[in-house]
């Protein structure tokens, strides 16, 4: 069974009939708003944009205004209050849009006060119970390519559990200052800083 945007649907995922790959924008903890542009190309050359949190009002309004008649998904940062018109929230859930099976868990590691904030008890919880994914969206990073950074910027173990289990084709997160990539198993992980064009293939 899989979940789409109407709700379960048995019977297996659909794939491409022509072997072409997904083309994916990803966006995460813009810092400059000023500076942001968006990618140059047509727009009908993408399949999907993600946001990864921590993404000012101003850029929001880009992206979706830019994006429009593109499925916009994400999972919110640790500084965002709420969810954002126009954009799928799938934090704690698996979805399918474009043909993908996405999940994904919004936040960070609790360090103060606030929305957004988890210990890793909880994220192990949550994580337990979620299904299989193609693509899977955080803020936070994994802990396995996170573990030299400090507390505040360190992942969760839930989520390397969840690479390990599950093992999904393509992992994003957002949170660092620094972009990065890593394979881990079969898991091609991305930390996005800003803007970054991506091609999965299955």
């Amino acid at each position: 069974m899989y979940l789409t945007r109407a709700g379960y649907r048995p019977g297996r995922r659909r794939r491409r009939l022509d072997g072409s790959p997904w083309r994916i924008l990803a966006i995460g903890d813009v810092h400059s708003p000023s500076e942001f542009v968006l990618p140059l190309q047509p727009r009908n050359e993408l399949d999907l944009i993600v946001t990864l949190g921590d993404i000012p009002p101003s850029v929001i309004e880009q992206i979706l205004w830019w994006g429009r008649g593109i499925p916009v998904v994400g999972v919110p940062g640790n500084h965002d209050k709420e969810d954002i018109p126009g954009i799928v929230n799938v934090h704690g859930r698996v979805i399918e849009v474009a043909d993908l099976r996405i999940a994904g868990f919004g936040g960070a590691r609790q360090y103060r006060a606030g929305p957004n904030q988890f210990m890793d008890w909880q994220v192990a919880r949550q994580l337990f119970l979620l299904g299989p994914s193609d693509v899977f969206l955080s803020h936070a990073p994994p802990l396995c390519t996170s573990v030299k950074e400090g507390w505040v910027h360190r992942g969760f173990a839930a989520f390397d559990r969840y690479i390990e289990r599950r093992r999904p084709s393509l992992w994003l997160h957002g949170h660092l200052a620094h972009g990065y990539k890593r394979i881990v198993g079969s898991t091609a992980i991305h930390g996005v800083v800003g803007k970054q064009l991506l091609t999965l293939s299955l």
